[in-house]
């Protein structure tokens, strides 16, 4: 209820702050006007000194009310946005890619992906944790640009990445895995250095939930990493089974 309330009241800009407040204080003037015709008949006797109080008095409260929604709109914006949003690489979290996901996977076509950082410990054994900050970063730029408007990406956890694409052919999947597990040139203390990734993909169908298809993306990951790493590997179902 408090939300609503935030919601429907809270200025969204200075014409809008103006129109409340003027509003806010015609309805208080209203009623005043309304009780006071029900108790004294209309007008009544210093029915005008007693209506001048009721502006005066009700405009810098109804200002500061208006002040103080505005601000708690801004918090709930705010900690709506950390609810949602990896700080790091400003990506959506997992919450958020599970929910958006979970819905877009009721419709067949679309596939998941995972995606994870090779020798991601190796980087920041040797260079240290700022640059493998860098690299999470300069990859999730990296990711944004390779996929397509209706598609989703997220960082769900350390060095692991999740990409919705809805509606997509065997082509386009094939052509966004290449493009991603090629990875992105990052500057290291020792010069560039190319950083790949690894990608599993797992095909919804309208039936299995999201949880199911993070799992065979997961194990077609694991499968692409056996490989040789920086390349693309589908998981097939079939009657239950995996096939990589």
């Amino acid at each position: 209820m408090t939300k609503f309330l935030v919601r429907l009241f809270a200025p969204r800009g200075r014409i809008d702050f103006v129109l409340k407040w003027v509003l806010q204080i015609i309805a208080c003037c209203l009623l005043y006007a309304a009780i006071e015709t029900l108790v004294n008949g209309y007008p009544s006797e210093g029915f005008r000194d007693h209506f001048k109080t009721v502006v005066l008095t009700s405009a810098p409260f109804f200002a500061l009310a208006l002040w103080l929604f505005g601000h708690m709109y801004v918090l709930q914006v705010e900690l709506a946005e950390l609810a949602t949003k990896d700080m790091l690489t400003g990506l959506p979290n997992r919450r958020a890619f599970m929910e958006k996901a979970g819905r877009a996977s009721k419709d067949p076509g679309g596939v998941l992906m995972m995606v994870d950082v090779d020798h991601f410990k190796r980087i920041n054994d040797t260079y240290g944790h700022a640059t493998g900050d860098m690299v999470l970063q300069t990859l999730a730029d990296h990711m944004v640009t390779v996929i397509r408007a209706q598609d989703t990406v997220a960082r769900i956890g350390g060095e692991e990445f999740a990409i919705y694409l809805k509606d997509a052919p065997v082509g386009v999947v094939q052509e966004i895995g290449t493009r991603l597990s090629q990875g992105v040139m990052v500057p290291t203390a020792d010069g560039e250095e190319r950083v790949t990734v690894s990608v599993g993909a797992s095909v919804a169908d309208g039936v299995r939930a999201i949880d199911r298809l993070l799992s065979e993306a997961d194990e077609a990951l694991y499968a692409a990493k056996s490989q040789g790493r920086a390349c693309l590997v589908m998981a097939v179902c079939d009657a239950g089974s995996h096939v990589f």
